[in-house]
């Protein structure tokens, strides 16, 4: 049987591969977003990536 850290990362892959397809139908049903709605987006996620950098670091 293979270890946990194994199966995670199996599961991460998996995951990954889901968002992109589902990111890609999102597209192709309601489009790009504008570039407002880019750095909204971006400007959610700058902190939790900054917390995620800082817990794995710790």
């Amino acid at each position: 049987m293979p270890d946990g850290i194994f199966i995670s990362e199996e599961r991460r892959q998996e995951l990954r591969e889901e968002s992109r397809r589902y990111l890609k139908e999102l597209i192709e049903e309601v489009g790009e977003p504008s570039p407002d709605e880019m750095a909204r987006a971006e400007a959610w996620w700058r902190p939790i990536e900054q917390h995620l950098k800082k817990s794995t670091t710790e």
